[in-house]
């Protein structure tokens, strides 16, 4: 049996993985999968001083463990891992999208002046450098504002991290994902806008085409599994 080692997931960008994890699809095609744990919170604190993404690490949160060593692969945004392979020092590459699409939102809180994305103009928007909603958050102010006028900063990878810090005032304005875009709502803070994104897999070179073939199998059988129950999956996102 051949293992991989891959770094942690999360349910909004990983359920597939982490079902046919669960339910021993992976095991029916040959490979034995162990996790290592990344540190999902990356950066933990915001600094809207720092405002250009040069100034900071491509591998805060993705990527760390298999520059490392210590995984085989992961996923993250296509994005930033189109930056994370050019800046590799192992040889690393993308070699196909992940199976789930994300969605994402620019967020306020319920006490905020902001309800339109011109009203973001000149106001900062905490986001996680190097990260889809890093990208996704330039690609949807861009559509409504001058460059000039888009401020982001580097905020804690994590939406649990992101959010707090928002509700607590020293956010303006965050990216979410899933579950953590529906605990917003709830909580009353308003979706300014929002859109999908894709993910890729980087890999060492531990992982050859056959190995990825029987990888991407069982995957799929578990994305077939989840559309036809999605309800039985959602305690995934509740448990996250």
């Amino acid at each position: 049996m051949k293992k991989l080692v891959l770094e942690t997931t999360s349910p909004f960008q990983g359920l597939a993985e982490l079902v046919a994890y669960d339910e021993g699809l992976f095991a029916k095609e040959g490979i034995e999968i162990e996790w290592a744990d990344r540190d999902e919170a990356g950066v933990k604190t915001v600094d809207t001083s720092l405002t250009d993404v040069k100034g900071a690490d491509p591998f805060g949160s993705h990527g760390t463990l298999l520059e490392q060593g210590k995984a085989d692969m992961y996923n993250a945004c296509e994005w930033g891992n189109y930056c994370r392979a050019g800046a590799t020092s192992v040889g690393s590459r993308q070699i196909g999208r992940r199976a789930i699409v994300t969605y994402a939102a620019i967020v306020v809180r319920p006490d905020s002046p902001v309800y339109t994305p011109q009203q973001l103009a000149g106001r900062t928007v905490g986001v996680p450098f190097y990260a889809g909603t890093h990208y996704l958050a330039l690609h949807l102010l861009e559509g409504f504002l001058p460059r000039d006028k888009i401020n982001v900063c580097r905020a804690p990878n994590g939406s649990r991290n992101r959010f707090n810090l928002m509700m607590k005032g020293d956010l303006e304005a965050t990216t979410l994902t899933e579950p953590y875009i529906t605990l917003a709502e709830k909580k009353g803070c308003r979706i300014i806008c929002s859109a999908f994104y894709h993910g890729t897999e980087v890999a060492s070179d531990r992982v050859d085409a056959d190995t990825y073939r029987a990888f991407n199998r069982a995957v799929r059988e578990a994305v077939r599994r989840i559309n036809a129950n999605k309800a039985a999956y959602m305690h995934y996102f509740i448990e996250y």
